[in-house]
């Protein structure tokens, strides 16, 4: 039995971790003996012959994907239209081949109308491997089976390197990520305490106030992991500090950020908004704590003692073992 993945990654290289998901989860079925069919994404003028050579290359491969493979491991979504559509139709050929790694659910973030054929989609595949158990109950709910489904609950971290800084019980967080995305950043220093220093890394944005307690550190490449401040690492989204609110807000109570991998890969222990999807697999393995709201964050870190940090940390380095092997991806595939 032919195994494959098919995964669609950028091109060039960059500080966006954007990509790190998609090119841990080839590079893991590749070690699980899946043969790789990648196809590029390039930013090519659409006159130009680049752009042409670069779409006919990708479609080939997408083609001989289907044609040469039993099982295929496909990651969604898939950004470029071209690209889509013909997966898409691939897909109602040859549904009892694909198993879809979801990344992102755009059909659960806006408006499910706009979004009902990918549904009907997904419901035809083999398996649907998505982040967490509410994810696979939301999408349940909308009509796939919940036999067709298997959960991650977070995303493996492949790293080479290990963190280089040593972790002790403090107030220091860092928050890592698209700053300029995260709305709630622009009223950060009324929330946290003038105790907590928060330290930012990621491509600035001119909304996100810095000083006092909020510094911006720079950014760092997804891979590279090993000089990452801070004792804590903050997982957080939408419109305000106080809550989960807004579309992103939101869209954190389905999902598990891959900035819980990041941290954890580089053993930092979790805070995350307990009203958060992740937030159990947060507490019940020791690797973190889960607040209401920004403003008890004072309180909660003050409540820690010296001896349960070093137990968190404990814990987050056997979990960092975990994600820098692939296991979580590696024994779904040993399964399917």
């Amino acid at each position: 039995m032919v195994k494959s993945t098919l995964a669609f990654i950028s091109g060039c290289e960059s500080f966006n971790a954007g990509g790190k998901a998609v090119q841990d989860a080839m590079n893991i079925a590749s070690g699980c003996g899946y043969k790789v069919f990648a196809v590029k994404i390039y930013k090519h003028n659409l006159l130009s012959p680049k752009y042409w050579w670069s779409a006919l290359s990708g479609l080939f491969i997408i083609i001989r994907c289907f044609f040469a493979s039993d099982i295929i491991l496909i990651q969604y979504p898939i950004y470029v239209k071209l690209y889509r559509r013909i997966v898409y139709l691939f897909i109602r050929l040859f549904s009892r081949k694909c198993v879809v790694l979801v990344h992102d659910l755009q059909l659960l973030r806006n408006d499910r109308s706009k979004f009902r054929n990918e549904f009907e989609l997904l419901k035809r595949v083999r398996k649907l491997v998505v982040h967490n158990d509410v994810m696979k109950n939301r999408l349940a709910e909308e009509g796939i089976p919940a036999d067709k489904m298997v959960t991650l609950q977070v995303f493996d971290y492949l790293a080479d390197c290990d963190n280089g800084l040593e972790r002790k019980l403090s107030k220091d967080i860092c928050f890592a990520g698209n700053l300029g995305k995260s709305r709630f950043l622009t009223g950060l220093s009324s929330v946290i305490s003038p105790d907590a220093v928060v330290m930012l890394y990621g491509v600035m944005h001119p909304d996100v106030k810095t000083g006092g307690n909020v510094r911006y550190m720079g950014k760092f490449r997804p891979d590279d992991i090993s000089d990452i401040h801070g004792d804590w690492g903050l997982v957080w989204d939408g419109d305000s500090g106080e809550m989960l609110s807004g579309e992103l807000g939101s869209y954190m109570k389905i999902i598990s950020p891959h900035k819980v991998s990041l941290y954890i890969a580089a053993e930092l222990p979790v805070i995350v908004c307990e009203q958060a999807a992740v937030a159990s697999y947060v507490t019940s393995r020791n690797l973190g704590i889960a607040v209401g709201s920004l403003k008890e964050l004072d309180r909660k870190l003050s409540e820690i003692t010296a001896e349960r940090y070093a137990s968190m940390l404990e814990s987050i380095k056997s979990e960092s073992r975990t994600l820098k092997a692939g296991l979580h991806l590696k024994n779904i595939l040993s399964e399917i």
